[in-house]
């Protein structure tokens, strides 16, 4: 647990401050997209309604198996300071180290092809893969949704 909390410091510190300011992907700023892969927008997942039962709307259901591309920031879920296997994604970079977490709207579990080194995903990240719409729980709060499959691209905003 102290690994994770000192690489979100490091996150901060080496964070540009427009990037913890805003949410990521809400600005237009999306590169051109593969023809089977659908844009998956922070916005849309925040729709799915938080409570005990899960009952994800329509639209999601229809994304559920398919590939798409959302940008977020990277928390990683183990302590090993140089690799990640998988983390889960979030719109903010604030999002992910306050208490309580965020809703489960908020949070996408990350599975990827091949781990990855860390210090590589410090900024934000472009995440595709195979969605899936799954109830699941971390130490850093549930989720309703899981990306198998996923790799990972550095996240470029014009004007940054």
């Amino acid at each position: 647990m102290k690994e994770t909390l000192l690489w979100l410091g490091i996150l901060l510190l080496v964070g540009s401050v427009p990037f913890l300011l805003r949410f990521v992907g809400d600005s237009g700023d999306e590169p051109p997209l593969a023809s089977e892969t659908s844009a998956l927008q922070w916005r849309e997942l925040r729709q799915f309604q938080v409570s005990a039962e899960f009952d994800p709307p329509s639209f999601l259901k229809e994304l559920d198996g398919q590939f798409v591309r959302i940008p977020g920031f990277v928390v990683p879920l183990e302590d090993d300071l140089q690799f990640v296997e998988e983390f889960i994604l979030v719109p903010s970079a604030m999002a992910c180290i306050h208490v309580p977490p965020p809703p489960p709207n908020q949070i996408v579990l990350v599975r990827l092809r091949s781990r990855m080194p860390t210090m590589q995903l410090i900024r934000p990240q472009w995440v595709t893969g195979r969605f899936r719409l799954l109830e699941s729980e971390s130490v850093f709060g549930g989720s309703y949704f899981l990306i198998e499959e996923a790799s990972v691209e550095a996240y470029r905003s014009r004007g940054f």
